[in-house]
C-alpha cells in the first residue's frame, strides 16, 4: 500500500470533495530518541521476550457499532498506546506515532483501576489478564521500546494511508465511523539495549458502515380542504396524511409512510383555529366539521427514523445522523432543510431537541397543517371530467406560485405550488358553471389550466429519449436541485443510445448531489439534452438545477 498522510483537521469540512491526500515523508527510525541503557543479561533478555509475547497476545482490535463514537471516545488514548502501562507518558511528542522509539522505563505498575479501564479501548491490551511475572515486568521496564504506526482503509474507496499524528488519526476515525473501513495498528517491539526487533503485532479495528449513513427523508404534508359536515374522525388516523397527498420518501424515492411506526410518525388532535363560536387552540369536540379553519400537528421523529433503536434512545448519537443527512441534502420537509427548521426559520414547523426520560416529543419535527372547511352545501360543482395520464408543470408568470383550488373551484388560500414544479394528473375537469378548466393533482386539490402546461406521458417523449449518449468527466462537482423543482431521475440505456425515466425516483428541491460526469445527447426530434451523474446509473436533467 502506498503510504500517505491524511488531510489535517483544518480541511475536514472539504473531505467529501477533496482529492487524494497529500503525501507525507516517512520519518527515519535510524536515530532513537531515548537514553542508552546497559546491556541486558540472558535472564533479563528472556524475561523481556516473555513479557512481549504475553503483551502481544492481549493486544486486540474490534468492531464499532452503528452508534457514532462520542467526543470522549475520539481521543488518542483509544488508538495510540498498547497498554495502560503507557498512559503515564506525557512528553512523548510524536514518538508514539512511529517517529522514534518509546521507552517504557518508569511507566510499569499502573493502578488496577487504570489497568481495568483499558479493556474497552481500541487496540489496547488488558494487562490484568497477561499474567506477567514481576521479573518480566521489571525487564520490560528497563529495556522495552516500541514503534507504532497506522494504516487506514476506507470502505467507500476514498484513498487511505499511514497516519503519523494525533489530529490525523482522530480525523480518520471520525470519517470511518460514518462511512466504514478499518484502522490497522502496526506495533514493533525492540530490545532497548541494541534496538534488536523482538516481535510485532497488527491488530485491526473495523468500523461498520452505519445503515443510517445513506438514509434520506423527503416529507410532504399538505393542508386539507374538505366539505362542510366532514366527520372529525377521519383526522384521527395517520392515514389521513397519505389520503391527502402526504408522502415520506426514502433515499430510493419509495413512499415509506405506511411502514413508519407510531414512534416515528404520528398525528395530534384536530384543534379549532377560526371557527365561529369556538376558542382557537382548543381540541375539537364536535363530531362533524363546520365552516372555518382547523389545525393539526403532524409529528416526525427524526431520531427514530435515522437512528437504530439504541440510537433513538441516545439523543446525541441519533442527532449526529440527522445533521449529517441534512448537510448532505438528504432531508427535505415540505421543501425546507432540517437546519432551517432547527433555526426557527420555517413558519408552521418546530423541532423539540430536548433530552430527558420522557421522550414523548423529543427529536420530533412538528408540522402544523391547516384544515379548511367550506360553506354548508358546497360540494363538487357540476363538471365535465376527462381521464388523462400526464404531467402538469406550473408556468405562472414572474415566478409566482400557482393557486390551489378545491373541488368547487374555490381558491384554497393556504395552499400554493411552486413555479416550475411538476405534478402527475389523472383528470381534466371543466366546471359547467363557468367553463374554467382545472387539472386534479390530489384528492381535493386542483390547478387552473391557466397556470400550468400539460404534457401527456409518452414513451417517445417524456419517458424515453432516443439518441447517442456521450459521457465526459467533469471532476468533482455538486449539482443543486433548484427551489421548487423535483429532479426526476434518468438512466442511460444499456446500448448507450438513449435515456429512460426512472419513474420511482426523484430528488427533492434544494438538495445537493455530488457529480463527476456529464452526459450529452440529441434525441430523435433534434432536441439537445444534458444530464449529470448522481450515482452509478442515475442522471439528473441539467435544466432542473445548477452545477458548480
Amino acid at each position: 500500500m502506498k503510504k500517505s498522510s491524511l488531510m489535517g483537521a483544518s480541511v475536514v469540512a472539504a473531505a467529501l470533495l477533496a482529492a487524494a491526500p497529500v503525501v507525507a515523508p516517512v520519518a527515519s527510525l535510524a536515530t532513537p530518541g531515548t537514553q542508552v541503557v546497559k546491556a541486558a543479561d540472558a535472564t533479563d533478555e528472556q524475561n523481556l521476550n516473555n513479557y512481549v509475547t504475553k503483551l502481544i497476545s492481549s493486544l486486540k482490535g474490534g468492531n464499532s457499532d452503528n452508534i457514532p463514537l462520542t467526543a470522549t471516545d475520539m481521543t488518542v488514548d483509544n488508538f495510540a498506546k498498547p497498554t495502560t502501562e503507557l498512559t503515564g507518558l506525557s512528553n512523548l511528542g510524536r514518538a508514539d506515532f512511529g517517529l522514534g522509539f518509546v521507552s517504557l522505563t518508569g511507566q510499569i505498575g499502573q493502578s488496577s483501576t487504570a489497568v481495568a479501564s483499558a479493556s474497552n479501548k481500541a487496540f489496547q491490551g488488558n494487562i490484568a489478564s497477561i499474567g506477567a511475572t514481576n521479573d518480566e515486568r521489571t525487564a520490560a521496564g528497563k529495556y522495552l521500546q516500541y514503534t507504532l504506526t497506522y494504516d487506514v482503509n476506507y470502505a467507500d474507496g476514498r484513498p487511505g494511508g499511514q497516519v503519523y499524528n494525533t489530529a490525523d488519526l482522530l480525523t480518520a476515525a471520525k470519517y470511518l465511523k460514518d462511512n466504514g473501513g478499518s484502522i490497522t495498528a502496526h506495533y514493533t517491539f525492540f530490545n532497548g539495549y541494541n534496538h534488536a526487533k523482538i516481535d510485532s503485532a497488527d491488530p485491526v479495528y473495523t468500523f461498520k458502515t452505519p445503515s443510517s449513513s445513506t438514509k434520506a427523508l423527503f416529507v410532504t404534508v399538505n393542508d386539507v380542504t374538505v366539505p362542510n359536515g366532514t366527520p372529525k374522525s377521519i383526522f384521527n388516523s395517520r392515514g389521513s396524511v397519505a389520503d391527502n397527498g402526504g408522502k415520506v420518501l426514502n433515499e430510493k424515492g419509495e413512499n415509506i409512510i405506511s411502514s413508519l411506526n407510531t414512534n416515528q410518525f404520528n398525528v395530534g388532535d384536530l384543534k379549532y383555529d377560526l371557527v365561529a363560536g369556538k376558542t382557537s387552540g382548543i381540541t375539537v369536540t364536535d363530531t362533524t366539521l363546520q365552516e372555518g379553519t382547523y389545525t393539526q400537528e403532524i409529528k416526525f421523529n427524526l431520531r427514530g427514523i435515522f437512528g437504530t433503536e439504541s440510537a433513538a434512545a441516545d439523543s446525541a448519537a441519533a442527532d449526529k445522523y440527522v445533521t449529517a443527512a441534512d448537510n448532505a441534502g438528504r432531508i427535505s420537509i415540505n421543501g425546507h432543510s432540517f437546519a432551517d427548521i432547527l433555526a426557527g426559520k420555517v413558519v408552521g414547523m418546530t423541532y423539540d431537541s430536548s433530552v430527558g426520560s420522557d421522550d414523548t416529543n423529543k427529536g420530533y419535527v412538528t408540522i402544523t397543517r391547516k384544515v379548511t372547511v367550506g360553506k354548508p352545501g358546497v360540494t363538487d360543482a357540476p363538471y365535465k371530467a376527462e381521464t388523462v395520464d400526464g404531467i402538469v408543470t406550473v408556468t405562472t408568470k414572474e415566478g409566482t406560485a400557482a393557486q390551489v383550488y378545491d373541488q368547487a373551484g374555490n381558491p384554497v388560500y393556504s395552499r400554493a405550488l411552486a413555479p416550475g414544479s411538476r405534478w402527475v394528473t389523472g383528470q381534466k375537469r371543466t366546471l359547467l358553471k363557468n367553463g374554467k378548466v382545472y387539472y386534479q393533482v390530489s384528492t381535493n386539490e386542483f390547478l387552473s389550466a391557466d397556470d400550468v402546461s400539460y404534457a401527456a406521458k409518452s414513451a417517445s417523449s417524456s419517458e424515453h429519449l432516443k439518441g447517442a449518449v456521450k459521457v465526459t468527466q467533469i471532476g468533482k462537482k455538486v449539482f443543486t436541485i433548484a427551489d421548487g423543482n423535483y429532479g426526476y431521475v434518468w438512466a442511460k440505456d444499456d446500448d448507450n443510445n438513449g435515456m429512460h425515466l426512472v419513474k420511482s425516483r426523484f430528488l427533492a428541491p434544494n438538495s445537493k448531489w455530488q457529480s463527476g460526469a456529464k452526459a450529452n445527447m440529441t434525441d430523435s426530434d433534434g432536441n439537445t439534452h444534458e444530464f449529470y451523474q448522481v450515482s452509478t446509473n442515475e442522471w439528473i436533467d441539467g435544466s432542473v438545477g445548477s452545477i458548480n
